[in-house]
């Protein structure tokens, strides 16, 4: 099995204040790439020198359930499958199908699982699910009426 993944452990920020990375589904198979093609090691950052409001959060594009990712650019390119993945990392189909449905998210015990299985980092996985769960919120949370708490503003009040 090739050890590919290991590119995609790391976020990428910049100075500017829209960063995408290209380590998400919909960058990767646009560009014709996938999550286990590449050099390992390698981190693809996209910065956009856009300019947006402080408080704005640009979300182009449907964020991948991590169990989409998983389904489609770790077991199917590699012929395994769930059963297989359940078997060799010591959990139940049922929690790996519930994964890959998206109808259970990547717990820290499932990432470490993961990890030490396709040899990239718990942190990739965990990080999947963090982009994931913000994305998903962010189509639900309105904090629009959110006043920001400035700090200069409260010192020179107490001056």
């Amino acid at each position: 099995m090739s050890r590919t993944f290991g590119f995609h452990q790391q976020t990428g920020w910049s100075g500017s204040r829209v960063t995408l990375r290209a380590t998400t589904q919909f960058a990767s198979t646009r560009s014709g790439a996938s999550y286990s093609s590449g050099h390992p090691k390698e981190l693809l950052t996209l910065t956009l020198s856009t300019t947006t409001d402080a408080h704005t959060h640009v979300d182009v594009v449907p964020v991948p359930h991590p169990g989409e990712v998983l389904l489609l650019e770790f077991l199917k390119p590699c012929g395994i499958t769930q059963y297989r993945l359940a078997n060799d990392i010591g959990t139940t189909r049922s929690q790996v199908s519930k994964i890959t449905r998206g109808a259970l998210g990547i717990s820290a015990d499932m990432a470490l699982r993961l990890s030490a299985y396709f040899g990239n980092s718990a942190e990739f996985w965990l990080g999947l699910q963090e982009e994931y769960d913000l994305w998903k919120a962010r189509q639900t949370t309105d904090v629009s009426a959110i006043v920001p708490w400035n700090h200069k503003e409260e010192a020179d009040s107490h001056s």
